[in-house]
């Protein structure tokens, strides 16, 4: 493990301590490089599991910014279609109150114009495929947020 991983890992431990023992904690860091720009661009979307499919699930009270098309890819992943490319800040995927109580776990990678989202099953231990009927249901969605640099 990378000596600054430990690092991080202790300093989260030491926050939450502090934190439980009525202590303020402040820690600081320094990127290793200058940000690429100082504006940061935030995009969001709600993507639906439905019996066709993923849908990018857009409408009067969900709005999607930033994602241009979903598929499932042959080995099963989400793959997400962002519609701008720009290095990535932070990628967030998360589960809503359907696919939790199903006890699904959703996990990104990448973000730079397109995102690969795998899905896994905590009380079978196993993967689940983008169109498998585990993930499906009339309200079961993951959203999708992205902070991307320029």
């Amino acid at each position: 493990m990378p000596r600054g991983h430990v690092f991080r890992k202790f300093a989260s431990f030491a926050a939450v301590g502090a934190a439980a023992a009525g202590v303020t904690v402040h820690f600081s860091a320094e990127a290793s490089q200058p940000a690429p720009s100082a504006v940061t661009t935030v995009t969001g979307c709600a993507i639906r599991f439905t019996a066709d499919g993923p849908q990018i699930h857009e409408n009067s009270t969900h709005a999607c910014t930033g994602a241009k098309s979903v598929q499932v890819l042959a080995n099963g992943d989400l793959e997400i279609t962002q519609t701008r490319y720009a290095p990535i800040v932070s990628m967030t995927v998360e589960e809503d109150e359907t696919l939790s109580t199903r006890g699904i776990l959703a996990g990104p990678s990448g973000g730079a114009g397109r995102t690969v989202v795998r899905f896994f099953a905590t009380r079978s231990e196993v993967p689940v495929r983008a169109d498998s009927p585990a993930l499906q249901g009339e309200l079961s969605n993951i959203w999708v947020t992205s902070v991307q640099a320029g």
